[in-house]
């Protein structure tokens, strides 16, 4: 048998080995091999995971969120005005840090309402936020 020929003689040329691939094993598009049948059915198995796989998006909490930031934001702003320094460091974080130009860092909140009891017993301080 020479090289590059089938049982019979006939001689596959190599360009037709994809259709050979994609079609049946005597290059009949209607016979699939078992690979074939196999491979295509994981396609379409894959295919209906993925599409099944979509989550709903979550719902839509914008209005609430810029609510209550506005309301906190609000009631910050009043607690300013009170210049009560430690009701005031009670809407920062525990490990916050505040830096104020002309006065030291502060840090936690007892830090913020020490540094800050001073400043806000002046006179003349007096502040307001609204976003």
């Amino acid at each position: 048998m020479a090289a590059g020929s089938c049982p019979e003689g006939r001689v596959r040329p190599a360009r037709a080995s994809f259709l050979a691939i994609a079609s049946g094993p005597e290059g009949d598009p209607n016979l699939m091999t078992q690979n074939q049948k196999w491979m295509s059915g994981s396609a379409l198995c894959l295919a209906m995971i993925l599409a099944s796989c979509e989550r709903p998006a979550p719902p839509d909490t914008r209005e609430a969120d810029a609510k209550a930031i506005t309301e906190l934001e609000d009631g910050w702003s009043q607690v300013i005005g009170t210049k009560d320094a430690a009701k005031f460091a009670s809407y920062y974080a525990p490990d916050a840090s505040l830096y104020v130009t002309g006065l030291p860092a502060m840090h936690g909140m007892e830090g913020i309402s020490k540094g800050l009891k001073e400043f806000m017993a002046d006179p003349n301080f007096s502040s307001t936020f609204k976003t």
